[in-house]
Protein backbone atom coordinates (compact mmCIF):
# COMPACT_ATOMS: atom_id res chain seq x y z
CA UNK A 1 0.00 0.00 0.00
CA UNK A 2 1.42 3.41 -0.35
CA UNK A 3 0.96 6.33 1.61
CA UNK A 4 -1.03 9.33 0.31
CA UNK A 5 -0.52 12.47 2.65
CA UNK A 6 -3.00 14.22 4.46
CA UNK A 7 -2.54 18.12 5.53
CA UNK A 8 -4.72 19.94 7.73
CA UNK A 9 -4.64 22.68 10.09
CA UNK A 10 -6.92 25.23 11.80
CA UNK A 11 -6.29 28.95 12.01
CA UNK A 12 -6.82 32.03 13.67
CA UNK A 13 -7.82 34.48 10.84
CA UNK A 14 -8.65 33.73 7.01
CA UNK A 15 -5.22 35.46 5.85
CA UNK A 16 -2.92 32.67 7.75
CA UNK A 17 -5.45 30.38 5.42
CA UNK A 18 -4.13 31.79 2.56
CA UNK A 19 -0.64 30.83 3.00
CA UNK A 20 -1.43 27.17 4.04
CA UNK A 21 -3.62 26.97 0.87
CA UNK A 22 -1.06 28.69 -1.32
CA UNK A 23 1.34 26.18 -0.47
CA UNK A 24 -1.19 23.19 -1.96
CA UNK A 25 -0.52 24.37 -5.39
CA UNK A 26 -3.67 27.05 -5.42
CA UNK A 27 -3.09 30.94 -5.19
CA UNK A 28 -5.25 31.80 -2.40
CA UNK A 29 -5.95 35.64 -1.29
CA UNK A 30 -8.51 35.65 1.51
CA UNK A 31 -9.58 38.88 3.06
CA UNK A 32 -12.24 38.74 6.00
CA UNK A 33 -14.90 41.70 5.29
CA UNK A 34 -16.96 41.64 8.35
CA UNK A 35 -15.55 42.40 11.96
CA UNK A 36 -14.80 40.01 14.56
CA UNK A 37 -12.38 37.11 15.10
CA UNK A 38 -13.27 34.12 12.77
CA UNK A 39 -11.32 30.26 12.74
CA UNK A 40 -10.75 28.73 9.21
CA UNK A 41 -9.83 25.11 8.29
CA UNK A 42 -8.18 23.50 6.14
CA UNK A 43 -8.37 19.49 5.43
CA UNK A 44 -6.21 18.48 2.27
CA UNK A 45 -5.29 15.03 0.60
CA UNK A 46 -2.61 14.78 -1.89
CA UNK A 47 -3.16 12.13 -4.39
CA UNK A 48 -1.03 10.59 -7.69
CA UNK A 49 -3.26 12.45 -10.20
CA UNK A 50 -5.66 14.47 -7.72
CA UNK A 51 -5.93 16.83 -4.71
CA UNK A 52 -8.72 17.52 -2.59
CA UNK A 53 -8.92 20.40 -0.42
CA UNK A 54 -11.88 21.32 2.15
CA UNK A 55 -12.01 24.74 3.60
CA UNK A 56 -13.99 26.38 5.98
CA UNK A 57 -13.90 30.20 7.76
CA UNK A 58 -16.42 31.65 9.98
CA UNK A 59 -16.18 35.57 8.27
CA UNK A 60 -17.43 37.14 5.42
CA UNK A 61 -14.63 36.99 2.78
CA UNK A 62 -13.46 37.97 -0.28
CA UNK A 63 -11.24 35.48 -2.48
CA UNK A 64 -9.06 35.98 -5.11
CA UNK A 65 -8.35 32.29 -6.28
CA UNK A 66 -5.97 30.85 -8.87
CA UNK A 67 -6.94 27.27 -9.34
CA UNK A 68 -4.22 25.04 -9.95
CA UNK A 69 -2.60 24.91 -13.43
CA UNK A 70 -3.05 21.42 -15.87
CA UNK A 71 -6.09 20.29 -13.64
CA UNK A 72 -9.47 20.18 -14.11
CA UNK A 73 -10.71 22.21 -11.12
CA UNK A 74 -14.25 21.48 -9.52
CA UNK A 75 -15.68 23.38 -6.70
CA UNK A 76 -18.68 22.42 -4.60
CA UNK A 77 -20.14 24.18 -1.82
CA UNK A 78 -20.81 22.17 1.13
CA UNK A 79 -24.18 23.51 3.18
CA UNK A 80 -26.85 25.93 2.21
CA UNK A 81 -25.27 28.99 4.63
CA UNK A 82 -22.20 28.45 2.27
CA UNK A 83 -23.66 30.89 -0.32
CA UNK A 84 -20.85 32.69 -2.65
CA UNK A 85 -21.13 35.20 -5.28
CA UNK A 86 -19.14 34.97 -8.69
CA UNK A 87 -19.20 38.29 -10.92
CA UNK A 88 -22.79 38.91 -11.20
CA UNK A 89 -23.99 35.42 -10.61
CA UNK A 90 -25.35 33.95 -6.68
CA UNK A 91 -23.68 30.58 -6.18
CA UNK A 92 -25.57 28.00 -3.99
CA UNK A 93 -25.10 24.20 -2.71
CA UNK A 94 -27.30 23.06 -5.80
CA UNK A 95 -24.68 23.91 -8.31
CA UNK A 96 -21.30 22.45 -9.48
CA UNK A 97 -18.83 24.35 -10.30
CA UNK A 98 -15.87 23.48 -13.34
CA UNK A 99 -13.63 26.82 -12.23
CA UNK A 100 -11.99 29.13 -14.62
CA UNK A 101 -7.62 28.03 -14.92
CA UNK A 102 -7.85 32.22 -14.71
CA UNK A 103 -7.84 33.69 -11.25
CA UNK A 104 -11.01 34.94 -10.30
CA UNK A 105 -12.95 36.97 -7.59
CA UNK A 106 -15.26 36.04 -5.44
CA UNK A 107 -17.27 36.88 -2.21
CA UNK A 108 -18.46 34.40 0.24
CA UNK A 109 -20.90 35.07 3.48
CA UNK A 110 -20.00 33.75 7.27
CA UNK A 111 -19.87 30.13 7.68
CA UNK A 112 -18.67 29.19 4.69
CA UNK A 113 -17.68 25.75 3.89
CA UNK A 114 -16.53 24.14 0.58
CA UNK A 115 -14.55 21.33 -1.35
CA UNK A 116 -12.50 21.37 -4.12
CA UNK A 117 -11.38 18.64 -6.52
CA UNK A 118 -8.45 18.96 -8.69
CA UNK A 119 -7.72 16.75 -11.52
CA UNK A 120 -4.83 16.17 -13.77
CA UNK A 121 -6.48 16.33 -17.32
CA UNK A 122 -4.72 13.15 -18.53
CA UNK A 123 -6.51 11.29 -15.91
CA UNK A 124 -9.80 12.46 -16.94
CA UNK A 125 -8.99 11.77 -20.14
CA UNK A 126 -8.45 8.26 -19.41
CA UNK A 127 -11.62 7.85 -17.39
CA UNK A 128 -13.53 9.49 -19.96
CA UNK A 129 -12.48 7.04 -22.22
CA UNK A 130 -13.11 4.23 -20.51
CA UNK A 131 -16.20 5.03 -19.44
CA UNK A 132 -17.17 6.06 -22.83
CA UNK A 133 -17.97 9.36 -21.97
CA UNK A 134 -18.05 12.77 -24.19
CA UNK A 135 -16.28 15.54 -22.23
CA UNK A 136 -17.95 18.79 -21.95
CA UNK A 137 -16.06 20.95 -23.63
CA UNK A 138 -14.89 23.47 -20.27
CA UNK A 139 -12.83 19.91 -19.38
CA UNK A 140 -10.74 21.07 -22.22
CA UNK A 141 -10.11 24.43 -21.74
CA UNK A 142 -11.36 25.37 -18.55
CA UNK A 143 -13.49 28.36 -19.32
CA UNK A 144 -15.24 28.08 -16.19
CA UNK A 145 -18.69 26.74 -16.08
CA UNK A 146 -21.64 26.43 -13.34
CA UNK A 147 -23.73 23.17 -13.30
CA UNK A 148 -26.94 22.57 -11.72
CA UNK A 149 -27.88 18.93 -12.31
CA UNK A 150 -30.12 16.01 -10.58
CA UNK A 151 -29.88 16.76 -7.00
CA UNK A 152 -30.29 12.89 -6.35
CA UNK A 153 -26.86 12.37 -8.48
CA UNK A 154 -25.25 15.30 -6.51
CA UNK A 155 -26.55 13.82 -2.97
CA UNK A 156 -24.05 10.94 -4.51
CA UNK A 157 -21.55 13.08 -5.11
CA UNK A 158 -21.97 14.54 -1.57
CA UNK A 159 -22.23 11.19 0.33
CA UNK A 160 -18.83 10.27 -1.47
CA UNK A 161 -16.89 13.50 -0.46
CA UNK A 162 -18.50 12.78 3.55
CA UNK A 163 -16.39 9.60 2.93
CA UNK A 164 -12.95 11.49 2.04
CA UNK A 165 -13.71 14.40 4.66
CA UNK A 166 -13.70 11.68 7.28
CA UNK A 167 -10.36 10.25 6.05
CA UNK A 168 -9.13 14.15 5.56
CA UNK A 169 -9.90 14.41 8.93
CA UNK A 170 -8.74 11.22 10.87
CA UNK A 171 -5.08 11.41 9.38
CA UNK A 172 -2.57 14.29 9.47
CA UNK A 173 1.22 14.50 8.25
CA UNK A 174 2.97 12.31 8.68
CA UNK A 175 1.55 9.48 9.11
CA UNK A 176 -0.56 9.16 5.41
CA UNK A 177 -2.60 6.42 4.93
CA UNK A 178 -3.37 3.45 2.34
CA UNK A 179 -4.38 4.14 -1.11
CA UNK A 180 -8.03 3.18 -0.90
CA UNK A 181 -8.74 6.86 -0.36
CA UNK A 182 -7.02 7.36 -4.02
CA UNK A 183 -9.44 5.21 -5.01
CA UNK A 184 -12.05 6.60 -3.63
CA UNK A 185 -11.29 10.32 -4.88
CA UNK A 186 -9.95 9.17 -8.68
CA UNK A 187 -12.37 6.48 -9.51
CA UNK A 188 -15.52 7.14 -7.75
CA UNK A 189 -15.62 10.21 -6.91
CA UNK A 190 -14.49 11.46 -10.54
CA UNK A 191 -16.75 9.21 -12.40
CA UNK A 192 -19.56 10.82 -10.52
CA UNK A 193 -18.58 14.12 -11.55
CA UNK A 194 -18.07 13.50 -15.04
CA UNK A 195 -21.90 11.38 -15.34
CA UNK A 196 -22.70 14.17 -13.42
CA UNK A 197 -21.57 16.86 -16.02
CA UNK A 198 -21.76 14.84 -19.29
CA UNK A 199 -25.62 15.24 -19.47
CA UNK A 200 -25.79 18.35 -18.02
CA UNK A 201 -25.77 21.87 -19.54
CA UNK A 202 -23.33 24.47 -18.28
CA UNK A 203 -24.03 28.00 -17.74
CA UNK A 204 -21.02 30.47 -18.13
CA UNK A 205 -19.36 31.75 -14.87
CA UNK A 206 -19.32 35.38 -16.40
CA UNK A 207 -20.04 39.49 -14.87
CA UNK A 208 -22.65 41.14 -16.10
CA UNK A 209 -21.70 44.31 -17.42
CA UNK A 210 -22.67 48.38 -16.49
CA UNK A 211 -21.77 48.02 -12.60
CA UNK A 212 -19.67 44.63 -12.73
CA UNK A 213 -17.20 46.98 -15.41
CA UNK A 214 -17.22 49.50 -13.04
CA UNK A 215 -16.19 47.23 -10.19
CA UNK A 216 -13.84 45.72 -11.82
CA UNK A 217 -12.20 48.96 -13.32
CA UNK A 218 -12.57 50.03 -9.02
CA UNK A 219 -10.65 46.83 -7.85
CA UNK A 220 -7.76 46.56 -10.47
CA UNK A 221 -7.09 50.43 -9.64
CA UNK A 222 -7.12 49.47 -5.67
CA UNK A 223 -4.82 46.20 -6.24
CA UNK A 224 -2.33 48.46 -8.20
CA UNK A 225 -2.06 51.12 -5.46
CA UNK A 226 -1.36 49.23 -2.34
CA UNK A 227 -0.87 50.50 0.66
CA UNK A 228 -2.01 53.97 -0.29
CA UNK A 229 -4.63 55.69 1.69
CA UNK A 230 -7.14 56.03 -1.49
CA UNK A 231 -10.10 58.24 -1.82
CA UNK A 232 -13.51 57.44 -3.33
CA UNK A 233 -13.14 60.39 -5.69
CA UNK A 234 -9.96 58.80 -7.09
CA UNK A 235 -11.73 55.73 -7.03
CA UNK A 236 -14.86 56.80 -9.24
CA UNK A 237 -12.44 58.80 -11.87
CA UNK A 238 -10.00 55.54 -12.30
CA UNK A 239 -13.43 53.39 -12.83
CA UNK A 240 -14.95 56.23 -14.56
CA UNK A 241 -18.36 56.15 -12.54
CA UNK A 242 -20.38 58.59 -10.37
CA UNK A 243 -20.33 58.19 -6.82
CA UNK A 244 -23.66 57.15 -6.49
CA UNK A 245 -22.91 54.15 -9.23
CA UNK A 246 -19.47 53.13 -7.33
CA UNK A 247 -21.66 53.10 -4.36
CA UNK A 248 -24.11 50.82 -4.95
CA UNK A 249 -21.68 48.71 -7.05
CA UNK A 250 -19.72 47.83 -3.64
CA UNK A 251 -23.26 47.59 -1.88
CA UNK A 252 -24.15 45.24 -4.07
CA UNK A 253 -21.25 42.77 -4.40
CA UNK A 254 -19.61 43.65 -0.98
CA UNK A 255 -22.31 44.76 1.38
CA UNK A 256 -20.41 47.79 2.30
CA UNK A 257 -19.48 51.00 0.32
CA UNK A 258 -16.04 51.77 -1.72
CA UNK A 259 -14.65 53.70 1.63
CA UNK A 260 -15.07 50.97 4.42
CA UNK A 261 -13.67 48.63 1.63
CA UNK A 262 -10.70 50.32 1.35
CA UNK A 263 -10.39 50.76 4.73
CA UNK A 264 -11.13 46.97 5.03
CA UNK A 265 -8.30 46.13 2.21
CA UNK A 266 -5.57 48.22 4.13
CA UNK A 267 -6.02 46.79 7.75
CA UNK A 268 -5.96 43.56 5.68
CA UNK A 269 -2.29 44.17 4.40
CA UNK A 270 -0.94 44.96 7.63
CA UNK A 271 -2.39 42.11 9.33
CA UNK A 272 -0.66 39.52 6.27
CA UNK A 273 2.35 41.60 6.83
CA UNK A 274 2.72 40.87 10.73
CA UNK A 275 1.62 37.51 9.70
CA UNK A 276 4.31 36.81 7.20
CA UNK A 277 6.68 39.29 8.50
CA UNK A 278 6.34 38.89 12.83
CA UNK A 279 9.72 38.15 13.69
CA UNK A 280 11.92 40.69 11.64
CA UNK A 281 9.27 43.88 11.28
CA UNK A 282 7.91 46.74 13.76
CA UNK A 283 4.00 47.06 14.04
CA UNK A 284 5.04 50.96 13.26
CA UNK A 285 6.93 50.09 10.23
CA UNK A 286 4.06 47.60 8.91
CA UNK A 287 1.66 50.26 9.48
CA UNK A 288 3.26 52.45 7.11
CA UNK A 289 3.65 50.65 4.80
CA UNK A 290 -0.17 50.16 4.94
CA UNK A 291 -1.29 53.27 4.31
CA UNK A 292 -1.56 54.09 8.45
CA UNK A 293 -0.02 57.13 10.01
CA UNK A 294 -1.92 57.48 13.26
CA UNK A 295 -1.42 54.28 15.57
CA UNK A 296 -3.71 54.59 17.62
CA UNK A 297 -6.70 54.91 15.14
CA UNK A 298 -4.82 52.06 12.90
CA UNK A 299 -4.82 49.97 16.49
CA UNK A 300 -8.32 50.59 17.24
CA UNK A 301 -9.81 50.06 13.79
CA UNK A 302 -7.29 46.46 13.01
CA UNK A 303 -8.98 45.31 16.40
CA UNK A 304 -12.56 46.18 15.05
CA UNK A 305 -12.26 43.80 12.56
CA UNK A 306 -9.97 40.99 13.75
CA UNK A 307 -10.65 40.87 17.31
CA UNK A 308 -7.58 41.41 18.74
CA UNK A 309 -4.44 43.97 18.82
CA UNK A 310 -1.63 44.41 16.08
CA UNK A 311 0.50 43.77 18.42
CA UNK A 312 -0.99 40.53 19.43
CA UNK A 313 -0.63 39.32 16.19
CA UNK A 314 2.84 39.48 15.89
CA UNK A 315 3.22 37.79 19.32
CA UNK A 316 1.25 34.65 17.41
CA UNK A 317 3.30 31.99 15.41
CA UNK A 318 2.14 31.34 11.96
CA UNK A 319 1.81 27.80 13.03
CA UNK A 320 -1.43 26.02 12.85
CA UNK A 321 -2.97 24.78 15.75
Amino acid sequence: MNNVPVLQGNFQSTAELSVAISSNGWEADIRQLDRGPGSARFNTILGPASIFQEVRFERKVQQYVSPIQGFVNFGLLSTSLSETRIGSQTISSSSLLCMHEDSFESVSQPSFQACTLSFEKNRILELAELLQIVLPDAFKSCGGLEFIPDQGRLDQVRSLLAQVSVYAQKFSLPSGHSDEVTSLIESEVLTQLLLFTAGTPGVKLASSRNRALVLRRALAYIEAHPGEALTVEALCRASASSMSTLERAFQEHFGMGPKRYILVQRLHRAHLGLIKEHRDRKVVDIANESGFWHMGKFASDYEALFGYLPSQTKLRAITPT
